[in-house]
């Protein structure tokens, strides 16, 4: 059971810390439910994109393991940003069979690297954006 206080949220302190630059180790912790979302190239149009949310090596100054997103068009298409992501994690190229129809949820728990870039915020600080996922060198592949 959820204890009351795991419910209690605040407006924070305003010291958030974002992922430092370069190559991490990581590993795939969650990732988020397929959503609708308008598309910022056509408008009018809308397009499934799903989250990954990767755990890094790394500690926040209050001790949480620091996490960094990605977010993708749902699409295992050659051109897609997701396809040569799985395919870094899972060690090879994506079959026929797993392009029309791959379960991303498999990957949850998979470790891989991230590259982390740092990209200035128009209202200061900077965003740490996952530039690309590399396999691990520690993972056999699928």
């Amino acid at each position: 059971m959820v204890s009351e206080t795991e419910w209690s949220v605040s407006a924070g302190s305003g010291d958030f810390v974002p992922a430092p630059e370069g190559l991490h180790e990581a590993k795939v912790v969650d990732i988020l439910p397929p959503a609708m979302e308008d598309d910022r190239y056509n408008p009018g149009k809308q397009k499934k994109k799903v989250v990954f949310i990767y755990g890094i090596d790394q500690k926040a100054p209050n001790g949480e393991d620091m996490t960094v997103r990605r977010k993708y068009t749902f699409s295992t298409n050659p051109k897609s940003n997701l396809r040569p992501d799985v395919e870094a994690m899972i060690g090879r190229s994506l079959t026929a069979e797993e392009e029309e129809d791959f379960d991303v949820r498999q990957l949850v728990d998979r470790a891989c690297k991230v590259l982390v870039k740092h990209t200035p915020r128009e209202e200061g600080g900077v965003w740490a954006n996952v530039s690309q996922v590399l396999a691990s060198d520690s993972v056999e592949p699928f």
